[in-house]
């Protein structure tokens, strides 16, 4: 009668189901003649601040051909590889789901599960349907503890700081902060290392962890962002 708690009867339940099937691209879409049609702004008109250097090319062409390689050659190393940060064996599809460019009914009907990796890349599709319906269930979720613990968390603007910067002195932690500036981006593996280490090791509030990422994150939603940490 409520929601799922835990991911593994989700999924159980998420891959039986009937999911539906995307309905083709129509040959045009007619606007109201009263509508102006405007300029596309730029992104510095959207965004606040700094821009990351190496942002991913945006557009549905873009990530078409990107689904397309992915299917046809990247995804049977999946499985084997998708903790290999160095590898760079994940599909990259995050912000074009983000952004609505490529949708997971399609990533997912398009997914032939009888090839080798696909399953377990359906499974992490099913992690943001799984998050979304934990926050619409929780939405106080998104900045109070899913689980209050009791901590009571350090302040320290310099290590905070340090995390945010990559210089902490740990390799792989900067690594991934700085990839996170540079692409706006962060391998998923990488995100739980960094994470871990902000509130286990520093053991800063992980909030302060969430908003710099949803500044930073091309990919960066409420419901899988702010679950995940």
């Amino acid at each position: 009668g409520g929601h799922y708690e835990r991911f593994t009867p989700y999924w159980r339940r998420w891959r039986d189901v009937a999911h539906r099937t995307p309905v083709d691209v129509p040959d045009r879409v007619s606007c109201p003649s009263s509508l102006a049609v405007g300029s596309t702004p730029t992104l510095g008109e959207l965004v606040d601040g700094p821009l990351s250097p190496d942002l991913p090319e945006g557009g549905e062409p873009v990530v078409r051909a990107l689904l397309d390689r992915w299917l046809s050659d990247g995804v049977a190393t999946y499985n084997e590889g998708h903790d290999d940060l160095a590898g760079d064996c994940t599909s990259r599809l995050s912000p074009y789901l983000h952004l609505g460019c490529v949708s997971p009914a399609e990533v997912v009907a398009r997914a032939d599960r009888r090839r080798s990796g696909v399953g377990a890349f359906v499974r992490q599709v099913c992690w943001r349907d799984y998050h979304h319906q934990v926050l619409a269930a929780r939405p106080e979720a998104s900045w109070e503890d899913h689980t209050d613990r009791g901590d009571d968390w350090r302040d320290d603007d310099q290590a905070l700081d340090a995390w945010k910067r990559g210089r902490t002195g740990y390799p792989i932690v900067d690594a991934g902060m700085r990839q996170l500036l540079g692409e706006g981006w962060m391998h998923n593996r990488a995100r739980l290392i960094t994470a871990s280490f902000l509130v286990r090791d520093l053991y800063l509030d992980w909030r302060a962890g969430a908003r710099h990422f949803l500044d930073w994150l091309v990919d960066g939603d409420i419901a899988n962002n702010q679950m995940n940490w």
